[in-house]
């Protein structure tokens, strides 16, 4: 019942991330000078975060070409089996990685706490933490469903893209056939 219409989205663009590129710096020094490599991480015989991971690798490295003397920026997918994965999440041993996340139930809770609060599972996978968003998610866990509830969990929304510690790409849609004479079957939108 909580969905933002009004956040801004994303844009895919390459001339804005290199102008961010050339903004960013490394204990102040320009990155375009020191240059970096980076494993953008998914995880084994997932192809769609594969294409993912090699098409951000790709641009990355282009942009590098533009901005930077050559061979300063490498970027790189790299594939890591589901049993090393989670827990290399986990300890932070993950540079840059694609995973997902379905709701373990129906509230906007379940995933504004889990990538937004700094307790939250990939807050911590990606050390983010935003104390003004902490006590916001804290507050409106314990609100009835309401316009007070809505406010709130906009607002961490709009704060967290502000921030940008997450990219969120996209959500798959499903299709169900099957046959007139299935009965007991109902929509779950969860999964």
């Amino acid at each position: 019942p909580y969905v933002y219409c009004n956040v801004p989205k994303y844009t895919y663009n390459i001339t804005t991330a290199a102008s961010e590129f050339v903004k960013a710096t490394f204990s102040s020094v320009p990155l375009t000078t020191i240059g970096f490599t980076v494993a953008i991480c998914y995880n084994t015989g997932n192809a769609i975060r594969q294409a993912i991971a090699a098409q951000l690798a790709n641009d990355i490295n282009m942009i590098g070409t533009i901005i930077a003397p050559p061979g300063k920026f490498h970027a790189y997918p790299l594939n890591v089996d589901w049993d090393l994965y989670i827990p290399a999440m986990h300890s932070n041993e993950l540079p840059c990685f694609v995973t997902g996340w379905q709701a373990d139930y129906p509230d906007v809770h379940n995933f504004a706490f889990s990538y937004a609060h700094s307790n939250g599972t990939f807050a911590q996978a990606q050390r983010y933490s935003n104390s003004t968003i902490d006590g916001l998610i804290d507050q409106a866990i314990y609100l009835p469903d309401g316009p007070l509830r809505a406010v709130i969990y906009s607002s961490v929304e709009l704060m967290f893209y502000q921030d940008v510690p997450t990219v969120p790409l996209f959500v798959p849609v499903e299709r169900i056939y099957m046959r007139s004479w299935v009965q007991g079957w109902y929509y779950n939108p969860l999964y």
